[in-house]
């Protein structure tokens, strides 16, 4: 084996080793506390932000899930929240799979994540 290869199968061992980015991290707790199949979670959040925690929507939506303020409030006071940030990306996360579990018809205009439930 040369030594560009060894240096290439080296990367993929370390790429394959290396633990899950924060975010996934966040995105697959927040599935398991409310049921919800992490891979279904991943398929919205890339539909809806790209997977940018900072993204704001024409509308207004806000963070990985675009979650309207409205929509935010409605899923946090039934959720017992007082306080919560869609733009942290935990919150934000957990009050998407938390609304994803209750309400699953609000994320059915997603044809492409249909596969993932």
């Amino acid at each position: 084996m040369t030594l560009p290869h060894a240096l290439s199968l080296f990367s993929l061992l370390a790429a394959l080793s290396a633990p899950p980015a924060p975010l996934d991290v966040l995105r697959d707790h927040a599935a398991a506390v409310h049921g919800v199949d992490p891979a279904l979670l991943a398929c919205i959040v890339e539909a809806e932000s790209g997977g940018d925690p900072n993204a704001v929507g024409a509308a207004g939506e806000i963070g990985l899930m675009q979650i309207l303020p409205e929509t935010g409030a409605l899923l946090a006071e039934h959720a017992g929240m007082n306080e919560y940030d869609l733009r942290n990306p935990a919150q934000n996360l957990w009050l998407g799979a938390y609304g994803l579990a209750r309400w699953p018809q609000w994320w059915t205009t997603y044809p492409q994540c249909k596969g993932e439930e």
